[in-house]
């Protein structure tokens, strides 16, 4: 019963990767971020984490380990697993290169937190992934940050999960930067 106090049963924060961030956020890399937001912190076992899905992905793509590099500074754009399930048909059909560049245009070189991307806004620069995709950064009337990937864009929703190498923004949809035209049939 004490357990269910502390970490409440699965409910919509869950799913809009709105898991609290962990109190001693500086002592963890990128990687032990997303592992820890990985976890089903909840007491319903059934229930999908916030970044279970894009951590399979790291993992099974050998990227997660080069997120624990302390001597390089990322901004990891995290979309949550209910986008990837959004997502999981037109991903099922690309190449593993292209699951990969896909995977890599979520991870800029460098550390980006809020204030540093409302300064991207207010100045209209761009920054570059690691598949070398160019992103930009738009700032609604509400106040809202969204990032800008070709022809998509997808709202930050859960900002500054600060890490001793980086930080990650949890983003309510994957950054789509593969051309379809290039896509398998």
């Amino acid at each position: 019963i004490y357990m269910a106090l502390l970490f409440p049963p699965a409910g919509p924060w869950v799913y809009e990767s709105k898991l609290p961030k962990p109190r001693d956020a500086g002592n963890h890399t990128i990687k032990s971020l997303i592992e820890y937001s990985s976890n089903d912190i909840t007491t319903d076992a059934n229930t999908s984490t916030a970044l279970e899905e894009l951590y399979k992905l790291l993992v099974e793509f050998d990227i997660i380990d080069s997120l624990e590099d302390l001597n390089d500074r990322f901004t990891v754009l995290a979309p949550n697993t209910n986008a990837f399930i959004g997502y999981n048909a037109t991903f099922k059909t690309l190449i593993d290169s292209q699951k990969e560049k896909f995977l890599k245009s979520h991870v800029v070189l460098g550390r980006f937190d809020i204030n540093d991307i409302n300064e991207l806004v207010r100045t209209n620069k761009e920054v570059r992934t690691l598949s070398g995709t160019v992103l930009k950064f738009y700032k609604d009337n509400a106040g809202d940050l969204y990032v800008l990937a070709k022809d998509n864009i997808s709202k930050i929703i859960n900002p500054d999960f600060l890490a001793r190498n980086g930080v990650i923004h949890h983003l309510e949809s994957v950054l789509e930067v593969l051309d379809p035209s290039v896509l398998p049939d």
